[in-house]
């Protein structure tokens, strides 16, 4: 008897595309690829590399890690008698940027995210025609809206009310709908009651703000936020507007010339006003951030030690190790704050002491209290090598360092819950510095304020009223108003917060917990959902942001393509040798 068995993979953005991928190659080495079908569920029509990555988004959407990191993968080819699936380079040979050696001094580039998604599309188009054209796999182009269970199967339910059966569901299904915060959800609510206003509730695509300015003829926006999705919303305005032209290559300083008389003025605000680190100019400003390698081999020793992290009662199993290194590099540093007159010992309490309280006045850190101009230019000459490093910037680069050595160890890890969140909550904290833009864009935001198009006088927590002539923000004596307001706040991954009805069924039916209030869903080692009635394991998987708890580190493209996926298809192929071989008997 031939009978099959059904995999579901829920969400077709990057970590789907490669679960698919590593799910084909676990089967094929299985000799299981004909005894299975996948079905494959995704509503965009950007299957494989999803809206992020959508190869038809503006040029003015920048990735914000470093081209020459971007060392996605190659994929083996596949024959077996079901399909052949051909190879499919690695991205830094798709792109021609293999290198022997990366040029030190080459100044680090970063791509629309579309050049991406050319990748990640031509990649996928050469896997999935070869599984469909086999008969292995089935593509569903509706939303799921809930998971259930009928006996001893799985059940998927879409939203024109179509049901599946599956025997094993993976969900990738990334970003979710959430709650408004108070602030957004009383716009929702104030904004349809006036005229000639508008409220984008998210960022992109960024056209619907290009649109809205046309449409109102707006004179000026207003944008809740002041981070990466800022920066492209501004970027996409100037170029529709006006034209960048660089002026110094060598730190790719920027002018900017108003192309048309009706360039609205653009007021970013955030509740704190923190600027953005940018990442160092080139490989070899970037170097001197990088711990040593037996600095790196130890901390990666001690953070994958489960007696160390079962005794962890804080964020310090983590901090204060970082700390050290970033004190240890910032001493070594030729030019840095502080001359000669540093002490290791003293750099590393001032370092954690500064992470509690990113306000901490201190002559070693940079003070936002100099404004934000003067704080752009502060960290691009930082980032270019051109003024002496601060300790906040110093602390940021290092972490950035840490991050994979501290996501491959803590992901499943033996830290209980709660200190778990106090790390996450940390990395998310210096993800000002870590995830960083390139210097690019800061010097495009300082050509917009010189000509008068980007205004940064309310960019700490002004007062905000709205009314028939749209947002009137107000900082002590000052007066603006937008009939445009844009939010460029993204949620973060907190499972408990989010809307959509397919997590809805999993919580509504006891499915699965969450690690933390404020975090994602927990999971096992396999990706697989922790089962809260404690009951027979429940074979349905997720991975992605909403994990974020169980594991760390959960939104970088690279974690898309790595062990996290492949652990999860072994277990899955494991589950349906298990479950075919019972029906053979």
């Amino acid at each position: 008897m031939h009978r099959h068995y059904t995999f579901a993979i829920i969400g077709l953005g990057p970590r789907g595309h490669f679960a698919l991928e590593c799910l084909t190659r676990e089967l094929d080495e299985m000799n299981l690829l004909h005894r299975v079908n996948i079905l494959v569920f995704e509503t965009s029509s950007y299957a494989g590399y999803g809206p992020v990555y959508a190869e038809d988004q503006s040029d003015s959407n920048w990735i914000n890690i470093t081209e020459r990191l971007l060392n996605l993968p190659p994929r083996d080819p596949l024959e077996s008698n079901t399909c052949t699936i051909p190879a499919f380079p690695g991205y830094l040979e798709w792109a021609d940027l293999l290198y022997d050696d990366w040029p030190s001094d080459r100044v680090d580039t970063f791509p629309p995210r579309a050049k991406l998604g050319n990748y990640l599309r031509d990649r996928f188009v050469s896997l999935i025609n070869p599984l469909r054209e086999g008969g292995v796999v089935s593509e569903v182009r509706d939303n799921v809206v809930r998971i259930g269970r009928a006996e001893d199967e799985l059940t998927i339910t879409t939203r024109d009310g179509v049901q599946y059966e599956a025997d094993n569901i993976l969900l990738t299904i990334g970003h979710q709908p959430t709650e408004p915060d108070d602030q957004l959800s009383r716009w929702q609510t104030e904004a349809p009651n006036h005229s000639d206003i508008a409220l984008l509730s998210d960022p992109y695509p960024v056209d619907q703000a290009l649109d809205a300015i046309e449409s109102l003829n707006a004179a000026r926006v207003a944008i809740r936020g002041y981070g990466l999705a800022t920066i492209d919303v501004i970027r996409a305005i100037a170029n529709r507007f006006g034209e960048f032209s660089i002026r110094e290559k060598q730190n790719v300083a920027q002018s900017f010339a108003i192309s048309d008389p009706l360039c609205p003025e653009i007021v970013p605000f955030s509740l704190d006003g923190l600027t953005l680190g940018p990442k160092p100019l080139t490989p070899r400003i970037d170097a001197q951030f990088a711990p040593g390698a037996s600095d790196l081999t130890a901390l990666r020793r001690d953070l994958e030690n489960r007696k160390l992290q079962a005794a962890a009662r804080g964020k310090e199993f983590v901090v204060d190790r970082i700390c050290y290194l970033a004190a240890k590099v910032f001493c070594e540093l030729e030019f840095r704050r502080g001359g000669k007159q540093v002490n290791a010992d003293e750099v590393a309490r001032v370092s954690k002491t500064w992470i509690d309280d990113p306000t901490l006045e201190h002559p070693l850190i940079h003070t936002p209290k100099v404004g934000p101009r003067e704080t752009l230019e502060e960290f691009i000459g930082m980032a270019i090598g051109e003024r002496p490093i601060s300790l906040d910037y110093c602390i940021g680069q290092v972490w950035r360092h840490c991050q994979p050595a501290m996501y491959d160890t803590l992901s499943y890890s033996a830290v209980a819950d709660e200190v778990m969140a106090d790390i996450i909550f940390s990395d998310e904290q210096l993800k000002r510095y870590t995830y960083g833009p390139p210097v690019e864009s800061l010097q495009q935001l300082i050509a917009l304020h010189e000509v008068g198009v980007l205004n940064l006088d309310y960019l700490v927590d002004p007062e905000i009223d709205v009314s028939d002539k749209g947002w009137q923000l107000t900082n002590d004596d000052q007066t603006v108003r937008a009939p445009i307001m844009i939010n460029a706040v993204l949620d973060p991954p907190r499972a408990s917060a989010v809307t959509s009805s397919i997590m809805g069924s999993l919580f509504g039916a006891n499915s699965t917990d969450t690690v933390h209030d404020k975090l994602g869903v927990t999971t096992f080692e396999d990706a697989y959902l922790d089962n809260r009635n404690g009951a027979d394991e429940l074979p349905i998987a997720l991975l992605g942001r909403l994990a974020q708890g169980t594991v760390i580190g959960v939104d970088a493209i690279l974690e898309c393509f790595g062990k996290r996926a492949e652990g999860w298809s072994q277990a899955a192929v494991a589950k349906a040798q298990q479950h075919i071989a019972a029906i053979d008997e």
